[in-house]
């Protein structure tokens, strides 16, 4: 649907939309005409997509998954000594920042090439 048909919509329920990254929550939170409003905007690059990536990589058990959960959940935390992460795990943090955590075991390091992206 172009941008332009978005101001037929009568209804836009996106609250429990969990994986929606942009419009931000609070754009979502003020209605369909602000939704709709951002859409247009950023349609014409005067909004901005709102999302950036974090990888962390490093050897294992270096604190990356540590790290990870500190950040998600606001202050310093631990993880048990047997508590690993297998393969990646992939979590949003806040609004604009999606964490991908890698294993950082040897038989993993040859998949860390797939999450990086050149520097903008």
């Amino acid at each position: 649907m172009p941008l332009g048909e978005l101001t037929n919509l009568t209804s836009l329920q996106l609250q429990d939309c969990v994986t929606l990254h942009t419009p931000p929550p609070p754009i979502i939170n003020a209605g369909k005409d602000d939704v709709q409003q951002f859409l247009c905007d950023m349609a014409k690059g005067s909004q901005s997509c709102y999302l950036d990536k974090l990888v962390l990589l490093g050897d294992e058990k270096a604190g990356k998954s540590i790290f990870a959960d500190s950040l998600m959940l606001g202050r310093p935390t631990t993880r048990a000594e047997n508590d690993r992460t297998v393969g990646i795990e992939v979590r949003r943090w806040r609004v604009c920042v999606i964490i991908y955590d890698a294993a950082g075991q040897l038989v993993y390091w040859t998949t860390h090439g797939f999450f990086m992206s050149a520097l903008e």
